[in-house]
C-alpha cells in the first residue's frame, strides 16, 4: 500500500491551477455580466422611449375631435398648444372631446430629475374643463402631472402644413402633420470611456458626451381631427 503524499512542490502548483480557473471564471462571469446590464440598459432606453411615443402619439391623434352631442359647443382654434423652445425640451398641450360631458386638455413636458446632468423625465397632466377654466380637481377626473416615462434627455415637436412647411406653435388649425423627437438615454453607465454623440432635432442640439449610451426616436402623426375640421 502507497501512503505517499504530495509534495509541497505538488500542492503549490495545484493552488497555482486553482486560483487561475477560478480568475478565468470570475473574468467570464464579470464579462458577462457587463454584457448583459447592457443589453438590458439598451432595451429599457427602447422601452421607455416606445411607451412614451404611443401615449403621445394617441393624444395627438386624437387633438380636436368633438363630440357630436358635446355640451361645450365649439372647440378653441388652437387645438394643440405647443411651447417651442431654443435649445431645451417642448411641450405640448392637446385639446378634445373625451365624450359628450367632458373636454379635456392632456399636457405633457419633461421634468429635471437633477441638476448635475440633462436628466429628465416626461410627465402628463389631465386638466378637465368645467365652463369657464381648465380644472385639475380629482373630482372631475382631472390630475396633475404624473410620471409616465424616465430617462429621457431631450424632446422636440415639429407641426407642418401640407407644403410641408414648418408652423408656428399658434397655427395647429393648419396642421398636416405633428412629428414628435425623443432621446433617451440608458439607466446605467455602459462604455468604459466617454462617447461622444451629437443629436439635432428641430431646433434643439443635445450632445451625449459621458458613459451613458443615447438613442434617438422619431414618430410623425397624422393629427385626422384637425384636418376633417
Amino acid at each position: 500500500m502507497n501512503n505517499k503524499g504530495l509534495t509541497l512542490i505538488e500542492i503549490l502548483i495545484a493552488i497555482v491551477v486553482s486560483t487561475i480557473v477560478i480568475a478565468a471564471m470570475l473574468f467570464t462571469y464579470n464579462t458577462f455580466q457587463k454584457s448583459y446590464r447592457g443589453i438590458m440598459d439598451r432595451s429599457v432606453i427602447s422601452q421607455n422611449a416606445r411607451t412614451a411615443l404611443s401615449i403621445i402619439t394617441n393624444d395627438i391623434r386624437m387633438a380636436g375631435f368633438k363630440d357630436f352631442n358635446s355640451k361645450w359647443g365649439n372647440l378653441p382654434t388652437s387645438v394643440i398648444i405647443l411651447d417651442d423652445k431654443n435649445n431645451a425640451p417642448d411641450s405640448i398641450e392637446v385639446i378634445y372631446d373625451y365624450n359628450k360631458d367632458e373636454r379635456i386638455k392632456i399636457s405633457y413636458k419633461l421634468n429635471k430629475t437633477n441638476n448635475a446632468d440633462r436628466h429628465y423625465y416626461l410627465s402628463k397632466a389631465r386638466f378637465v374643463w368645467n365652463g369657464s377654466a381648465w380644472s385639475n380637481s380629482s373630482s372631475l377626473g382631472a390630475y396633475n402631472y404624473e410620471k409616465v416615462a424616465d430617462y429621457i434627455m431631450d424632446m422636440q415637436f415639429v407641426m407642418r402644413d401640407s407644403t410641408n412647411i414648418k408652423l408656428n406653435a399658434n397655427q395647429s388649425d393648419r396642421a398636416q402633420t405633428i412629428e414628435t423627437y425623443l432621446i433617451a438615454r440608458s439607466p446605467n453607465k455602459i462604455s468604459k470611456i466617454n462617447v461622444s454623440k451629437t443629436f439635432q432635432s428641430d431646433n434643439s442640439q443635445v450632445q451625449c458626451q459621458d458613459n451613458y449610451h443615447c438613442e434617438d426616436f422619431f414618430v410623425s402623426v397624422y393629427p385626422r381631427n384637425i384636418i376633417k375640421n
